[in-house]
C-alpha cells in the first residue's frame, strides 16, 4: 500500500525502483501476475535494471513458465555478469525443470565460483550431475552442500539415492536411516 502511494504521489522518484520492490512484495504475496507486470514496468522505465529482469524470471518460474524464466535472466545476466551467483541458480533450477542438464551444471559451475558457500547450488548441481547418471559427482556436490549445511535433509536424500544407484545400499541405507533420526546428522 505505502509502495502504491508513492507511485500515485511521487512522480519524480525513481519509479523503476519502487515499481521492482512493489514486484517484490507482490512475489511474497504469491500474486505472480501481479509482481510481473511491476517488472515489466520497472524494466520499461529503465531498461539496463537487471534485477527487475532476474524477479519477473523468478516470478515466472513460480508460474512454471521456465522458458520465460530462462529468457529474463539471461537477460539479467546479460545486463550484469557478476551481479549476482543467485541469477546463475535460479537460472540453472529452469534448465533443470526443462531436462537441459549440461546448462544447468554450466551455469551452476560459474555461481559456484562466485560463491562457493551456497549449499542450494551444490545439491542443484548434484540433482543435474544425477540425471545425468554420473552418481559419483553428484556424490561430491551432495556431500559439499551438507558439508555447508550438516542438517540439509534434501541433500542427504539425494546422496542417498546416488549411492542406491551405485547399488552401495549399505552406505545408502545409513544415509537414508540418519536422514529418518535428524540427531545423527554431524
Amino acid at each position: 500500500e505505502l509502495l502504491t502511494q508513492i507511485i500515485e504521489n511521487f512522480p519524480d522518484i525513481h519509479l523503476d525502483i519502487t515499481y521492482n520492490n512493489r514486484g517484490i512484495v507482490y512475489q511474497n504475496m504469491k500474486e505472480y501476475a501481479k509482481s510481473i507486470e511491476d517488472f515489466g514496468i520497472a524494466i520499461n522505465l529503465k531498461p539496463d535494471n537487471h534485477q527487475a529482469y532476474f524477479n519477473r524470471g523468478t516470478s515466472y518460474g513460480f508460474l512454471l513458465d521456465h522458458s520465460k524464466a530462462i529468457e529474463d535472466i539471461s537477460e539479467a545476466i546479460r545486463i550484469d555478469p557478476a551481479a549476482s551467483s543467485i541469477y546463475y541458480t535460479g537460472r540453472a533450477f529452469s534448465y533443470v525443470v526443462l531436462k537441459d542438464y549440461n546448462a544447468a551444471i554450466k551455469d551452476l559451475d560459474i555461481s559456484i565460483s562466485m560463491n562457493n558457500k551456497d549449499a542450494e547450488a551444490f545439491q542443484l548441481r548434484g540433482a543435474a550431475y544425477m540425471y545425468l547418471k554420473d552418481n559419483l559427482r553428484a556424490i561430491d556436490d551432495y556431500n559439499n552442500a551438507i558439508k555447508l549445511v550438516p542438517r540439509f535433509e534434501e541433500a542427504y536424500a539425494c546422496l542417498g539415492i546416488a549411492y542406491f544407484n551405485l547399488q552401495d545400499y549399505e552406505k545408502a541405507l545409513d544415509i537414508f536411516e540418519k536422514k529418518q533420526n535428524p540427531n545423527q546428522f554431524k
